[in-house]
C-alpha cells in the first residue's frame, strides 16, 4: 500500500523514508521492527536493534498456492493483473523495501498447425500434375502429327509407284516431234516409229538384256550397255530409239536386209523392221546398191532430189555397218560411201521427180543388177 505520511521539507532522520519533494521527514511506523508503536522521531542509530525478518503472510512461496503477495486470492490477480498495487518486501537496512513490480505473466499461445506449408506442398503437387498433363498432351499431338505425315508419305509413295507403273506399262501419248529428220510425216521411217516414250519398259529391258546389265526387275545397272543414250550394237540408234522403233538393241540390222537400222531411218527413210519396205519382192539392200529407191515400188532409180537428200544425210550421219560392207560388195567407191550412199555406177539415169510409164519399165529391165 502507498504510504500517505505527511512529509515536510526537513532533514532526513534515520529510520525515515526520503521523498525528493519533501525535505522534512516525519516519523513513520515500520511494522518490520519489534515495536511498531515506538516513536522514531529521535532515533539513535546506536540503540537500534537488528530487525527480524518476518515471513510473508501470503502463500507465494508455496508451490501449490498461486496467491499474490498480500494473500489475495488468485482470482483477483487474474481479473486485473496490471491494476494490482505495488507490493514490497521488508528491508532491514532501510526499514521499507523498495517497490518491486511483478513481471506480467506470459500468456501461452497454443501452437497452431502450419497450414501454409501444407498448402504450398499441395500447390506444388497440383503444378506437377498440370505440367505432366501438358507433356502428355504434347506427346499425343506429336504422335498424331507424325502418323498423319507418315500416312501421307505412304500414300504419296503408292501414288508415285502407280504412276511409274502406268508409265512403264502403258505407252505415253505420242509427243509432237519434228519428223523432218526421218523425211517427213509420210515416210516409212516415220511410220515405223512405235512410240515416243522417254522411258524404257522394264519388260523390254528384260527381253534383250541380262544380268549384270540389269537387275531382277529390269532396271538398267550398266549404263554403257542398256542406258538410254548407249548404242551397244553401233548401228546409229540409241537404246531409247531402238525401243521407240521396236528394233533389236543388240543387232545392228534387225530385219537382215544388209542396211544398218540407223541408216534406214536417218539416211534412206526406210523401215528398219521390214526387209522389203516397198513390198516389191526386192530387199531394201538389193535396191539401194542398184540405185533404186527402196521406198517406192514404181520407180527404178533414185530421183535427183532423193539422191541429193541421201547425200546430205550421209554427210551428217555417216554410214554404219553392215551398210558399208553391202555397198563395197557391189563396187561402191569411197566417194560413194562418203557422199552418195549408193553405187553411183549403177545409176544409169536418175529418174525425174515426175514418173512416166517408160521409167516404170526401167526397173523391170534392170532387175539383174539387184542380184
Amino acid at each position: 500500500m502507498k504510504d500517505e505520511t505527511n512529509l515536510n521539507p526537513q532533514p532526513q532522520a534515520p529510520g525515515t523514508t526520503f521523498n525528493p519533494e519533501n525535505t522534512q521527514a516525519q516519523p513513520v511506523q515500520n511494522t518490520s521492527f519489534p515495536d511498531a508503536s515506538q516513536d522514531f522521531s529521535y532515533f539513535d542509530p546506536s540503540q537500534a536493534q537488528e530487525p527480524q525478518a518476518q515471513a510473508p503472510t501470503s502463500n507465494y512461496y508455496n508451490t501449490g498456492d498461486y496467491s499474490n503477495y498480500n494473500g489475495q486470492p488468485q482470482e483477483a490477480v487474474a481479473q486485473d493483473f496490471y491494476t494490482q498495487p505495488d507490493n514490497t518486501f521488508p528491508d532491514p537496512n532501510i526499514g521499507i523495501a523498495p517497490t518491486t513490480n511483478l513481471e506480467p505473466a506470459t500468456e501461452t499461445v497454443p501452437e497452431t498447425q502450419n497450414t501454409f506449408t501444407e498448402q504450398k506442398t499441395g500447390n506444388r503437387k497440383l503444378l506437377f500434375i498440370a505440367v505432366g498433363a501438358v507433356v502428355v498432351l504434347l506427346i499425343a499431338a506429336g504422335s498424331l502429327a507424325y502418323l498423319n505425315y507418315n500416312n501421307k508419305s505412304i500414300k504419296t509413295d503408292k501414288e508415285t509407284a502407280q504412276t511409274a507403273t502406268t508409265i512403264t506399262t502403258t505407252p505415253e501419248e505420242p509427243m509432237k516431234i519434228d519428223n523432218s529428220i526421218t523425211g517427213g510425216d509420210t515416210t516409212p521411217a516415220t511410220k515405223a516409229k512405235k512410240n515416243s516414250d522417254t522411258k524404257i519398259s522394264l519388260d523390254w529391258n528384260k527381253k534383250y538384256f541380262r544380268s549384270p546389265s540389269i537387275d531382277a526387275d529390269g532396271n538398267c545397272i550398266v549404263l554403257e550397255t542398256c542406258g538410254l543414250d548407249s548404242d551397244k550394237d553401233r548401228d546409229g540408234l540409241t537404246t531409247l530409239q531402238e525401243y521407240q522403233y521396236g528394233t533389236d538393241p543388240l543387232n545392228e540390222d534387225t530385219d537382215g536386209d544388209g542396211i544398218a537400222d540407223g541408216d534406214e531411218i536417218y539416211i534412206y527413210y526406210s523401215d528398219p523392221t521390214n526387209k522389203d519396205t516397198d513390198t516389191d519382192s526386192y530387199s531394201d539392200g538389193e535396191e539401194i546398191v542398184a540405185c533404186f529407191d527402196p521406198n517406192i515400188a514404181s520407180v527404178d532409180n533414185f530421183s535427183t532430189s532423193r539422191l541429193t537428200t541421201i547425200g546430205n544425210n550421209v554427210s551428217l550421219k555417216t554410214l554404219h555397218e553392215p551398210t558399208i560392207k553391202t555397198l563395197k560388195a557391189k563396187g561402191a567407191t569411197q566417194v560413194d560411201l562418203n557422199s552418195k550412199a549408193t553405187v553411183s555406177a549403177k545409176c544409169l539415169k536418175p529418174a525425174s521427180d515426175s514418173m512416166s510409164s517408160t521409167q516404170t519399165n526401167v526397173k523391170v529391165t534392170n532387175t539383174s543388177t539387184l542380184k
